[in-house]
């Protein structure tokens, strides 16, 4: 159904169950959106079987403080979404943005260990240009097996893939 970015907390449980009953089965939410619990309770009231439907959400690399983040926030960023979710893990777990700075390894070391202890079937990234990529590469790390990126005009023009 695609993110559920500006929307309501009402807005949301009603799009994400009128979506999954509709047959869409990927719901993308996000720590940033706070609308996690309400894409859950969309799910639930929707009756389609959590296994049927991918479940994105991202974690934003600082917190309310605008503190970036460390390995271990990320990593209780995870486990807090997946407390409002009522959920084990996600389908897919992605860092939203690659604002951290000199922390983007370290916080990508936290998606890392999150997967290791199963909490994210895969995990990626999300707005990485070549050169972030390129940090996690060179720091010998998995790569992303995603890196969602935002598709608009002021979006354009921006180098995002490594080969």
């Amino acid at each position: 159904m695609g993110g559920t970015y500006l929307l309501t907390a009402s807005e949301t449980t009603a799009a994400v169950t009128e979506a999954l009953r509709a047959g869409y089965r990927h719901v993308d939410a996000a720590e940033g959106y706070a609308t996690e619990a309400e894409v859950a309770e969309g799910l639930r009231q929707s009756g389609v079987p959590r296994g049927d439907v991918f479940i994105t959400s991202k974690v934003y690399p600082t917190d309310s403080n605008m503190l970036v983040k460390d390995c271990d926030a990320v990593i209780a960023s995870c486990e807090g979404s997946l407390a409002k979710m009522q959920m084990d893990s996600f389908d897919l777990y992605l860092i939203h943005t690659a604002r951290a700075g000199e922390k983007r390894v370290e916080q990508w070391k936290g998606l890392v260990e999150l997967q290791k202890r199963g909490k994210c079937k895969s995990i990626g990234v999300s707005n990485y240009a070549i050169d972030h990529l390129e940090e996690i590469r060179q720091a010998g790390l998995p790569m992303p097996a995603a890196n969602q990126l935002e598709c608009t005009r002021s979006a354009s023009g921006r180098r995002c893939c490594v080969t």
